[in-house]
């Protein structure tokens, strides 16, 4: 995923909304480059560098995704 600007992904604030990222196997990878940002963090639900907050998050397979493992974050590109 590249993304110029901000990004919200919002699933709202009930049980029955939420958002999530999930690669179908454990050894699948999710990659977000922000080519306008020199650094900085991602957060879920207000947490930052937190990759997994209840239901919703980033994740491979049903576990969380795990900076530089399965998540690889690229910033200036």
């Amino acid at each position: 995923m590249t993304v110029g600007g901000v990004l919200t992904i919002n699933g709202g604030h009930s049980l029955d909304n939420w958002a999530r990222v999930q690669t179908e196997q454990y050894d699948g990878t999710i990659t977000l480059n922000f080519p306008n940002a020199a650094s900085g963090s991602i957060s879920v639900d207000g947490f930052a560098d937190r990759f997994k907050h209840g239901q919703d998050g980033l994740f491979t397979a049903d576990k969380p995704a795990k900076l530089g493992t399965t998540l690889f974050i690229n910033y200036g590109l």
